[in-house]
């Protein structure tokens, strides 16, 4: 990344304020649907899930997950997308973490089955950045799309938190989209910053994770940005 682009990504960040709050203001505006959680490519919702379960299971064979799959927490998780078709297939009970007060309005509306809402324990109504997780409560804490949305020493704090909140054997894992090149790619339009894998494994050194397993989503349009899923301990 070129000096003047680093600048510029450093300034958006530095004002916090205005960095958050043109998130909020920009998803408060996204219709409440897949359509809307996936910025117009509802047709990759099927291939994302059923990629994000095989991970899963991966991480169980290999010994890396080592807890029962019982508690999940969904990061930025909209109207439940990744809970209904991916985290409630696997975990008994899941926990949602969405600022937006129209996503989690409608979160019980999209389940469309009261056996799977009576799995969601918790909804929580707040940002990543203020968050802090039960300590020794989750199996996995889920975080997809949406790490972007935070400053880089934000990022860094809430993983940290983030391992506190972990049980013994649990993991955090990471979907995301990453850029193809060793510069980051700042979106002023959502406020949110598309990192390069550099910039990732920068950011979990710092906040004392280790990266257990690392794998790219397939099968996804070649207009998109590379997708990664790293599980971290």
């Amino acid at each position: 990344m070129c000096d003047n682009e680093n600048n510029e990504l450093e300034e958006c960040m530095n004002d916090k304020d205005k960095w958050y709050g043109d998130a909020q203001t920009y998803w408060d505006k996204v219709e409440p649907s897949v359509q809307g959680m996936l910025q117009g490519y509802a047709k990759i919702s099927d291939k994302d899930c059923n990629g994000s379960q095989e991970f899963i299971k991966h991480l169980k064979k290999e010994n890396i997950l080592k807890t029962n799959c019982h508690r999940a927490l969904d990061c930025g998780a909209g109207i439940g997308r990744v809970s209904k078709h991916f985290l409630l297939k696997v975990f008994d009970v899941v926990d949602l973490l969405e600022q937006c007060t129209e996503f989690t309005n409608n979160i019980h509306k999209y389940m469309k089955d009261e056996k799977l809402s009576s799995r969601i324990e918790k909804i929580y109504n707040e940002g990543m950045q203020t968050f802090h997780p039960c300590p020794g409560h989750y199996d996995v804490i889920w975080i997809q799309w949406v790490i972007g949305h935070l400053t880089n020493d934000d990022c860094v704090a809430f993983l940290q938190r983030c391992k506190q909140g972990l049980k013994k054997g649990g993991c955090i894992c990471i979907k995301d989209n990453v850029a193809s090149t060793h510069e980051n790619v700042i979106d002023k339009e959502d406020s949110s910053v598309t990192r390069s894998l550099d910039s990732f494994q920068t950011i979990f050194e710092k906040a004392g994770m280790k990266i257990e397993e690392s794998q790219v989503q397939k099968g996804f349009p070649k207009d998109l940005f590379p997708v990664r899923i790293f599980a971290l301990t």
